[in-house]
């Protein structure tokens, strides 16, 4: 693992393109967040680490807490703790994290990946639209990589 971070620092100093792309998804971030905060959603984070796996169904990583002496599990979902700050008193929370879930890889499915999920208290049919709408706009993003043009969603 140490090999392959130190390759990647050469990397983005010999290869302008590899660098960019991480300036690029940056970009993306902050749009994706100024879009989501116009709306009145307050940024939270929820834990990482976590006493009993939840939230889905996949398998999580267990890690050992030497000072707790207890085995821990890296999340494999936020939507639990998001909804406990509805409970808590929040009207519209979102998450932007990394999730990791100990299961199959492949081209289309990574053991760990970032996500954004989005609660609001008490919400009808007409605020899940204006959600939907919020997301489509995110959606509409287009990024050109390598010549090619991608959308996010």
């Amino acid at each position: 693992m140490d090999i392959t971070h130190y390759e990647l620092s050469v990397d983005t100093i010999a290869n302008p393109e590899v660098a960019d792309i991480f300036r690029k998804r940056a970009m993306i971030m902050k749009e994706i967040r100024k879009t989501v905060e116009s709306r009145r959603f307050v940024e939270v984070e929820t834990p990482v680490l976590q006493g009993a796996a939840g939230g889905a169904e996949a398998g999580p990583f267990v890690t050992y807490h030497n000072s707790l002496g207890r085995d821990l599990y890296l999340r494999i979902a936020t939507e639990l703790h998001l909804k406990r700050m509805l409970v808590g008193g929040f009207e519209k929370v979102y998450e932007i994290s990394r999730i990791f879930r100990n299961e199959g890889i492949s081209t289309r499915q990574n053991l760990e990946f970032t996500t954004i999920e989005v609660f609001i208290k008490m919400s009808d049919a007409d605020s899940v639209l204006g959600s939907a709408n919020m997301l489509h706009m995110i959606s509409s993003f287009k990024i050109v990589f390598r010549s090619s043009d991608y959308r996010l969603f």
